[in-house]
């Protein structure tokens, strides 16, 4: 832990290889080397390693990690990692968003519900990044809890669907346009009202998605937009 004072980026990746032997043993000094790799977030040469570090210390390895184990592994390092960061959230920069969506991606769908209203905001700040996998992280988490129609989902659609209308346009990224225009079309899901002053936005942003260069994506957007310019509207039985 000492050699992270030289700045070395290999100490980082050794200690995050330590660090996870540690969670997966139930270590209690597991807790202190993850908050010493977090505390390089904010680190002006070592911050991306930090970040990187989280996904060694996320990875799932079947042959290390019995089933009891790996739920457990899983929610502690969610534990440590929250307790952590919750309090920077209007602090977090791109390398904090990174650590945080590795941690997310392996933790249990229910402990992240339970703790929605702290993972909620980070999840909505996770869409503004432009780093591909942090966004196809994001959406697919996001994606999950649209579909259950979640709370926090539906007091924050307001934030939510001008950013999904966004990165449907997100040229870097075919699989960010599908999952963005996926929640898109899930979202038509909750009641009329809230959606009714999105929907002009919301469907110039999938008119322009319906040309995309790509087929799939397109496919994507002629679906959203059926249901989107549905809303509002009578149904064929009323």
């Amino acid at each position: 832990r000492e050699e992270l004072k030289s700045h070395n980026k290999r100490v980082v990746g050794i200690l995050s290889w330590i660090g996870k032997g540690l969670l997966a043993r139930g270590h209690p000094l597991a807790g202190e080397l993850v908050d010493d790799i977090a505390d390089l977030l904010d680190h002006p040469s070592l911050g991306h390693a930090a970040a990187l570090a989280f996904e060694v210390l996320s990875a799932e390895f079947p042959a290390l990690h019995l089933p009891l184990i790996k739920n457990l592994f899983k929610q502690k390092l969610f534990v440590f990692v929250m307790k952590k960061l919750e309090q920077k959230v209007e602090q977090y920069g791109e390398t904090h968003l990174k650590a945080l969506v590795f941690v997310y991606k392996i933790a249990p769908h229910l402990v992240l519900k339970m703790n929605m209203e702290k993972v909620g905001p980070i999840l909505l700040k996770c869409l503004s990044v432009a780093d591909d996998h942090v966004l196809v992280t994001a959406l697919k988490i996001v994606l999950h809890f649209v579909k259950e129609e979640d709370v926090f989902i539906c007091d924050h659609l307001q934030t939510l669907l001008p950013q999904l209308s966004k990165l449907a346009a997100f040229e870097s990224s075919m699989k960010v346009r599908i999952l963005a225009l996926e929640c898109l079309l899930y979202t038509t899901k909750y009641p009329p009202f809230l959606l009714l002053p999105f929907k002009q936005d919301v469907l110039t942003a999938l008119q322009a998605a319906l040309d995309d260069h790509k087929r799939l994506v397109r496919s994507a957007a002629v679906a959203a937009r059926l249901q989107w310019f549905l809303i509002g509207t009578s149904k064929p039985d009323e």
